[in-house]
């Protein structure tokens, strides 16, 4: 079955976004490090850089949710109706968590930044 545009618009977006959080988070990740190396035990910086790592794998396990999704939107033996409605609502929950992740990566960065 051929994905509708809507559906393949939808992952678009949500893959742009984690793209944006996969390079504020590498951002972070690097600004992190130099003040670590300044200050190799200030906690609140470990936190904030164990969060960047997360974030990462996040956005890395999302893609791979999302393509399985939409494989099995391709190979569905269901009402395509159905399964396309349930693809959507599901792709829109992962997009507010993604777009929520993206904030507090683009914050924490700002953070880092600031503190350099």
């Amino acid at each position: 079955m051929a994905i509708p545009s809507e559906i393949t618009q939808l992952v678009q977006r949500v893959n742009q976004e984690l793209d944006q959080i996969e390079q504020n988070a590498t951002e972070g990740l690097n600004l992190a490090r130099a003040i670590l190396n300044q200050f190799p035990e200030n906690f609140i910086v470990v936190q904030l850089l164990a969060f960047l790592n997360t974030s990462i794998f996040y956005a890395e396990t999302s893609r791979t949710w999302i393509q399985t999704r939409v494989e099995d939107i391709s190979d569905s033996q269901v009402s395509r109706e159905q399964v396309i409605q349930e693809a959507g609502e599901e792709l829109a929950r992962e997009l507010g968590r993604v777009l929520e992740t993206k904030i507090r990566v683009r914050n924490i960065k700002s953070r880092l930044e600031f503190l350099q």
